[in-house]
């Protein structure tokens, strides 16, 4: 095939003129370039540095001052990718590369970028989380309250025909505890649902970046999904403490009384 190359070449007046080339060469393979190189490498030609070297002069627009480029510099490279045997070595190879004195961009790099990201977003989430759950025992204890007051004569005749204070505190706090359940379930389903979300974002730009296989970003043992109920009702049972005790010491001559 054909290769064509246009472009500026300078001049040795420091001015420049537009040349094209056409190089016969030969195909030898079709090479699959890996997925972290850039976009441009798997669609075009890999040639080799010597055919390059050929063209130079109208391929230095861009990686060197014009004063270079008139004085018949030496053409460079923008970069280049670093293969290593195994990930393990990677962080050494990133040092050795930076102590070199170039600039180094790894996987590994991205990645806790993304770690911190995700830390960030923890943070984040624990303080709306607190703010959420003392909004919501306020909630709840407000809601057990005015059921206390809509539910005045009703707690006055359970008194009347033999309701001890006990039994109307176990009731109000049980009350408190289903709210809290149904409250702790719905809130690890929506979070279940959050992070299966990020997980899938974060599995597509990794396998953008060319890393192969699912990530596994969060984990949900039973343990911690057990805490998480338990710790949703006990914050109810601790809300509804208050109206609990409000609804035991009604007098039933009054709540009767009021009928």
């Amino acid at each position: 095939m054909t290769l064509e190359a246009a472009g500026l070449s300078p001049d040795k007046d420091k001015s420049f003129s537009f040349q094209e080339k056409q190089i016969p060469v030969t195909i030898v393979g079709v090479y699959e370039a890996p997925p972290l190189l850039p976009g441009f490498a798997h669609r075009g030609v890999l040639v080799p540095v010597e055919l390059m070297k050929q063209v130079r002069d109208l391929l230095r627009i861009g990686h060197e001052p014009a004063e270079g480029r008139a004085t018949g510099g030496s053409f460079g490279y923008p970069s280049a990718t670093v293969h290593v045997r195994d990930p393990s070595y990677l962080p050494a190879v990133e040092e050795q590369v930076r102590a070199m004195g170039f600039r180094a961009r790894t996987v590994l790099s991205h990645l806790q970028g993304m770690q911190m990201f995700f830390f960030a977003i923890k943070v984040l989430l624990t303080v709306v989380g607190a703010v959420a759950m003392l909004i919501a025992a306020l909630g709840i204890a407000n809601t057990l309250l005015m059921s206390v007051l809509e539910r005045y004569q009703e707690i006055g005749i359970c008194k009347a025909i033999g309701a001890s204070d006990g039994d109307l505190l176990v009731l109000f706090l049980t009350e408190a505890g289903v709210i809290g359940l149904a409250g702790g379930l719905s809130g690890l389903l929506l979070g279940w649902l959050v992070c299966l979300a990020l997980q899938g974002a974060a599995s597509v730009y990794a396998r953008g970046q060319g890393i192969i296989g699912a990530l596994e970003l969060f984990a949900f043992p039973w343990w911690l999904l057990v805490a998480t109920v338990a710790f949703a009702v006990v914050v109810s049972i601790l809300a509804g403490t208050y109206p609990a005790l409000r609804a035991a010491r009604v007098d039933p001559i009054r709540a009767l009384r009021a009928q």
